[in-house]
């Protein structure tokens, strides 16, 4: 990642909210804002001045609202737009409109081409710049390894 690039989105989208309580045998026991403090914790370990940002939303005009309202704030988006990602165009149209030199990284803490045949639909992998699935938690630390280390 670029010296001048420091802040960090992290963005999610519906019914992340309920990590922790939520099909713990599918998205495991670590609660949203621990996955948060956790991913923050490490970021700080490669750059202690960057200015992770957590967001999160279960509506879909309110997660666009707040890219278009923040875009100056950020340089990369690590988004994990859970059912979003099968569905809205409306957020990738407002990602590729605010793109300009910004890092995209798509995360998700399962496999979603393993689950359900709807969940083969993906309208944003083909604008990030790196995709991490299926490793929980660690989905998360590959996307920031990326940020970090290219």
């Amino acid at each position: 990642m670029k010296n001048s690039q420091k802040k960090i989105l992290i963005l999610h989208g519906p019914n992340l909210n309920f990590l922790g309580k939520r099909e713990t045998h599918i998205y495991g026991n670590k609660t949203q804002s621990e996955l948060f403090v956790n991913v923050i914790e490490y970021i700080k370990k490669f750059d202690p001045e960057a200015t992770p940002i957590c967001f999160q939303s279960n509506s879909e005009g309110t997660l666009i609202d707040y890219l278009y309202q923040n875009v100056r704030n950020f340089d990369a988006i690590i988004f994990n737009l859970a059912g979003y990602t099968h569905t809205s165009v409306a957020l990738r149209d407002c990602l590729l409109g605010i793109k300009e030199d910004k890092v995209y990284i798509e995360v998700h803490l399962t496999n979603p081409e393993s689950r359900e045949s709807f969940r083969k639909i993906n309208y944003f992998r083909d604008i990030v710049q790196f995709y991490a699935c299926g490793e929980g938690i660690n989905s998360y630390y590959k996307a920031v390894d990326f940020l970090f280390k290219n």
